[in-house]
């Protein structure tokens, strides 16, 4: 077991047994809601699908996922961390 599901755990086990110290639990939640959302984005720039480029007939070329994403998926990431609403 990695220490992110053991967290996980140790976390629904609190709120199973209504376990409350000063907020640790919801904050807890809240890091692993951030993680979460950058995991999302390094998944999908490192996903090698994301990165295929190809050309029409006539030379020009189709973006890629990460062409047409621009950046969006990590800038709400990084977002996410400094007001957890992901704004862009």
């Amino acid at each position: 077991m990695n220490k992110l599901t053991e967290i996980r755990e140790y976390t629904a086990m609190c709120k199973k047994t209504g376990f409350r110290y000063h907020g640790a639990v919801e904050n807890i939640e809240y890091l692993l809601s951030l993680l979460e959302e950058k995991d999302k984005a390094l998944a999908f720039y490192a996903n090698r699908e994301n990165h295929a480029w190809e050309m029409d007939e006539y030379r020009n070329v189709i973006p890629t996922q990460i062409m047409l994403d621009g950046g969006k998926i990590a800038r709400k990431a990084l977002c996410t961390s400094y007001n957890n609403e992901g704004e862009v």
